[in-house]
């Protein structure tokens, strides 16, 4: 639902749209562990790509990037960059 509501934002007009400041959502970003949420989308990402596997759907807040805050953001890049 949270990705249907970013849709219909964006198909606004700039002046009417909601500001992503608006829609951050400090609780989850306070309180997520990101490094259990980025093993979960890398794992999704790997049966998507992979025909054998079987797709789990996942809902994870890494999707949905544009409810992150910067600081987030800016520690999932940290963990990417450690696990790659």
């Amino acid at each position: 639902m949270l990705d249907q509501f970013n849709r219909a934002n964006l198909k606004r007009e700039d002046e009417v749209q909601i500001s992503c400041k608006e829609i951050y959502n400090d609780a989850l970003n306070r309180n997520i562990n990101l490094q259990d949420q980025y093993e979960d989308w890398i794992e999704q990402k790997k049966q998507m790509a992979d025909p054998n596997e079987s797709f789990v759907n996942i809902n994870n807040v890494i999707s949905y990037q544009w409810i992150l805050d910067c600081q987030a953001k800016s520690d999932i890049l940290m963990i990417d960059s450690r696990e790659k």
